[in-house]
């Protein structure tokens, strides 16, 4: 039940962010801009900027935040980047799979005996 008055002097002193990440006693975090090593209590640390606006020092710089699951090289904004285009692109390419179908299934409603489209006979 530590707080983040607790754990901030435990992180702050550190400077890099490897050894900021690799902290046992604390669940530290990494700011690259102002280089600062912060606590960080959220559940999934690396969506922390989500619920907290203040998760590093400059608030330019919340979404740049590196976190011990993913290491130094993938911050926050670069994690979402990655999930909304693999989402958006399987959406993309369900939406097409679907025309297909419809215009599949409208070509032989179109040609069939009924006609779908025949107004006399």
């Amino acid at each position: 039940n530590e707080t983040f008055d607790d754990l901030l002097p435990i992180c702050w002193h550190i400077n890099d962010c490897w050894p900021c990440l690799r902290e046992k006693s604390a669940p530290c975090s990494w700011c690259p801009s102002s280089m600062t090593c912060i606590p960080n209590l959220s559940t999934l640390q690396i969506l922390a900027p989500i619920t907290n606006a203040d998760i590093c020092p400059l608030w330019s710089e919340r979404w740049e935040v590196r976190t011990r699951g993913l290491g130094c090289h993938v911050s926050t904004i670069t994690l979402l980047t990655c999930v909304v285009s693999v989402v958006s692109t399987f959406l993309v390419m369900g939406l097409v799979a679907l025309a297909f179908r419809v215009g599949k299934w409208v070509g032989e409603k179109w040609k069939g005996e009924e006609g779908w489209w025949k107004f006399w006979r």
